[in-house]
């Protein structure tokens, strides 16, 4: 009994520290990754014009804005272009570019939205095109980039942010403008018309634009 007695305190302390069995949890398998692509932003596309222009030559005013196809853009704009297609119709021969006139959207005291030709002025501003430079004249120069000059029709697609267009509106100055068209649309909104340089031709022009953008009749 005595020699159990002092045997029972070693197997004791041995069992104490003896290498107790641990537990490791199951590792988490990592989280499968999303295979599901983010929706791609819509565009909507509005036809502002589709037609011949002689109809437009004898019109003044609120008269000539309407026969020129202009519309009301406003929105919240993201994105966009301006495809322009630009045809003879029935004419053999001649050149033209294309003019755009353009307008903020101002409001009379009824809240009424109106064509505001402070900023942009009354003129055309022709796309992607310039003027010769000869003071006066107001010619524009057949080396322009878009235009009808050999060909029977001929298409440009412009983007929205970076519209090139005619500098200035006396003639003189050559080279081109930026018109950030999408920042203007933004910006309370803008009235837009589109007629060739000459008589006789068929212009389409299509807005292409991604965000929220509202196209209203004059």
């Amino acid at each position: 009994m005595r020699r159990l007695a002092l045997l029972l305190p070693l197997l004791l302390v041995a069992c104490g520290t003896a290498e107790q069995p641990t537990y490791t949890p199951p590792a988490t398998p990592p989280a499968a990754e999303s295979s599901v692509a983010p929706p791609a932003e819509v565009t909507h596309e509005y036809v502002l014009v589709d037609q011949e222009y002689n109809a437009a030559l004898d019109k003044h005013g609120m008269d000539w804005l309407k026969a020129i196809g202009t519309k009301k853009i406003t929105g919240d704009v993201t994105g966009g272009s301006l495809l322009i297609e630009l045809s003879r119709g029935a004419s053999e021969t001649g050149w033209s570019a294309v003019g755009m006139y353009v307008a903020e959207v101002g409001t009379t005291k009824n809240g009424n939205g109106y064509p505001d030709e402070t900023k942009y002025g009354t003129r055309l501003h022709f796309l992607a095109a310039e003027w010769r430079g000869t003071c006066g004249a107001r010619s524009l120069a057949p080396s322009s980039s878009f235009g009808v000059l050999k060909e029977h029709d001929n298409t440009i697609e412009l983007p929205l942010d970076a519209v090139t267009m005619t500098k200035g509106d006396d003639g003189c100055l050559t080279g081109m403008d930026t018109l950030d068209l999408k920042a203007a649309i933004n910006d309370g909104g803008v009235f837009v018309g589109f007629m060739p340089s000459d008589t006789g031709y068929r212009l389409k022009v299509t807005l292409k634009c991604s965000g929220t953008c509202s196209v209203e009749e004059l």
